[in-house]
């Protein structure tokens, strides 16, 4: 099977979100993550267009989507709280 990906983000650690095109039968797809993160989701398309506005579109609502599993996972390491430290925050050490 031969597929090239053309472009790939990890847009706020959501998953991969790619823009890909298999050789074999000549079609476009986007691949980008469920809302669950247990598998993905594949949307075919007929043209380089149509896939690269839609990749464009999703790369921008993943972007902008808060990632609160990955936030607690770094507040949990670094001992912040939303990514600020306690004192940033007006708490006293």
């Amino acid at each position: 099977m031969a597929k090239t990906i053309l472009q790939k983000c990890y847009p706020n650690h959501h998953g991969w979100l790619k823009l890909v095109h298999d050789r074999t039968n000549g079609d476009w797809y986007v691949r980008e993550p469920d809302s669950d993160g247990s598998a993905d989701d594949v949307t075919p398309f007929d043209t380089l267009e149509a896939a690269q506005a839609f990749y464009d579109e999703r790369a921008k609502v993943w972007s902008e989507t808060p990632n609160w599993k990955a936030q607690a996972a770094y507040d949990e390491k670094w001992g912040t709280d939303n990514g600020y430290a306690p004192w940033q925050l007006g708490v006293e050490r």
